[in-house]
């Protein structure tokens, strides 16, 4: 009998107002055997208690970019403002990691572009 992969670890970066529908099917992946959500990334410290209250998930980070530098992620979904959504994709295709972005992917045209380009050269896959 084949054995599963282990499940992707995935970060949420801007637990607000749109990360529980995704929570949701987080949850059904996880119960899966496919999926497992890691780390909550948000602007801001004073979220840190409710957000790891609201999504069972003890890692808390406000530092995207480390966020990125860790061997425990896999893939990021980004639920941030729509202006960093461009900016976030890239860092993360740099780094290797899939990326789930919710739309729009970018806010200009060249930077959706430069995310064509990246994703192409990544080992990381983009989502739009």
């Amino acid at each position: 009998m084949k054995s599963l992969p282990p499940p992707v670890r995935i970060a949420l970066v801007g637990p607000g107002s749109v990360a529980p529908a995704y929570h949701q099917h987080l949850q059904r992946l996880a119960l899966k055997g496919t999926a497992r959500l890691t780390w909550l990334c948000g602007r801001s410290e004073a979220k840190r208690e409710s957000s790891i209250a609201a999504f069972g998930c003890s890692n808390y980070t406000t530092d995207y970019a480390g966020l990125l530098d860790r061997p425990d992620v896999d893939a990021v979904i980004l639920l941030t403002p729509m202006s960093q959504h461009g900016r976030q994709a890239a860092m993360a295709l740099i780094a290797g990691k899939h990326v789930l972005g919710e739309k729009p992917l970018a806010t200009r045209l060249r930077e959706a572009d430069e995310l064509v380009r990246l994703s192409r050269r990544s080992k990381g896959v983009i989502v739009p």
